[in-house]
């Protein structure tokens, strides 16, 4: 008389027989083989759990160590650019007064040609 749906499990088993079997079934009524089975094989998936998280892991460790050669070395090339362009005021004085001292012989030959020098004779 009940033509309502039947709810029940896949298998067209409902939650009454489902809920006998279980009573009815120990674990101890289970083949030895099945339990073996199921606990090997999720025996396998943490294992394989663990060795992803190992390897990830390591690949993040890897990272970070390529990561920060790169950030040194960098940082070394960019010292050396600048130490190249620095120079100690030793080294840049003589270069300068050089110059200034050319430049000064050049204007001194350009003016004496409009300007003879003549001295003047002291009395």
């Amino acid at each position: 008389m009940d033509q309502g749906p039947k709810w029940g499990v896949a298998g067209g088993v409902r939650e009454e027989e489902w809920s006998r079997r279980g009573e009815q079934e120990k674990p101890s009524d289970r083949p030895l083989g099945r339990s073996w089975r199921d606990f090997s094989g999720v025996t396998l998936c943490v294992a394989v759990s663990v060795l992803c998280l190992g390897v990830c892991v390591l690949v993040v460790a890897r990272a970070s160590e390529l990561q920060s050669r790169v950030v040194s070395l960098e940082r070394q090339q960019r010292d050396a650019q600048l130490s190249a362009w620095r120079v100690t005021l030793e080294q840049v004085e003589p270069v300068l007064l050089s110059r200034l001292d050319q430049i000064l012989d050049e204007r001194r030959n350009s003016l004496s040609h409009k300007f003879p020098f003549s001295p003047i004779p002291h009395k």
